[in-house]
């Protein structure tokens, strides 16, 4: 069986296509790189402390209530503490609405890139890491 020659507008077309599929995963390489090169040097900074990240605050508890939308949509995240409300702690008079405990400094940025993009925080709020405190 002969192969028919291709001819040069068929050519063109797939060296286009070629080229364009080969900078879509350059880029894509590109941005990961940069992206795990960033955690692996927000992972040396961390050390052992501990973090979680604190979507929003208010004076109501009921506010931050999970949702029935939420418990379907993130099923478990409430029962296993992934998302949990958090009691005012003195000064303070918010409860907080906290999404991951006890995690890594770079698991809290995912947490916080997570929280983000999905709009968790209310308008005017912006999701937060923050460092756990060492109970004496």
């Amino acid at each position: 069986m002969s192969r028919r020659p291709r001819s040069h507008a068929a050519l063109e077309a797939q060296l286009t296509a070629t080229k364009k599929s080969s900078f879509v995963v350059e880029s894509v390489s590109i941005v990961t790189n940069a992206f795990v090169g960033d955690l692996t040097k927000l992972s040396a900074l961390g050390g052992a402390r501990t973090y979680y990240v604190r979507i929003a605050a208010d004076t109501s508890r009921e506010r931050w209530e999970y949702s029935p939308e939420n418990r379907n949509q993130f099923a478990g995240a409430q029962s296993s503490g992934l998302v949990a409300i958090r009691d005012p702690r003195p000064p303070s008079g918010n409860f907080e609405l906290v999404f991951g405990q006890h995690v890594s400094l770079v698991a809290a940025e995912v947490f916080q890139r997570l929280a983000m993009s999905h709009h968790f925080p209310p308008p005017g709020q912006v999701a937060q890491i923050v460092p756990r405190r060492c109970r004496i």
